[in-house]
């Protein structure tokens, strides 16, 4: 699974002041083709109101890469279900013109795990540039 947030969150995560995360995720294998910051903002439609993902001036976006076994953890978002504004369509699939993506909501915040990855690309050509991976009882740790 991934969430895709804006690289100013990650320190955040990194200094343990936010140990968990909650929203809108996409399964990995779904999304993967998303590489550069407007593929990823027009496939998992992040351009509604008041969006941090500015892609003129955005240079980097980050991601955070989980396991979730627990299919009843996931909503998939219908009709008045949710609340958000457009760009959701309220009909289980983002409202993208160029690919066909499923949309789901995490249920409840979910706190860090082993393994956890937070990689920070490059959003001109979607390149990693840092990635970082939790460790149990130690929190994050940089790996690339």
């Amino acid at each position: 699974m991934n969430k895709t947030i804006p690289t100013e969150f990650v320190e955040s995560y990194l200094s343990g002041e936010r140990n968990s995360f909650a929203g809108f995720v996409s399964v990995d294998e779904h999304s993967k083709s998303l590489t550069t910051l407007p593929e990823i903002v027009e496939g998992n439609r992040l351009d509604y109101p008041n969006t941090p993902f500015d892609l003129e001036k955005t240079k980097t976006y980050a991601k955070i890469s989980f396991f979730l076994d627990e299919a009843d953890k996931l909503d998939i978002p219908f009709g008045e279900l949710d609340n958000a504004s457009y760009p959701f369509t309220g009909r289980g699939f983002t409202g993208s013109k160029n690919i066909i993506l499923p949309e789901y909501k995490l249920m409840e915040e979910r706190n860090f795990m082993d393994g956890d990855l937070i990689t920070i690309f490059e959003s001109k050509r979607g390149n990693p540039i840092r990635q970082y991976k939790y460790i149990e009882n130690k929190g994050w740790k940089l790996i690339k």
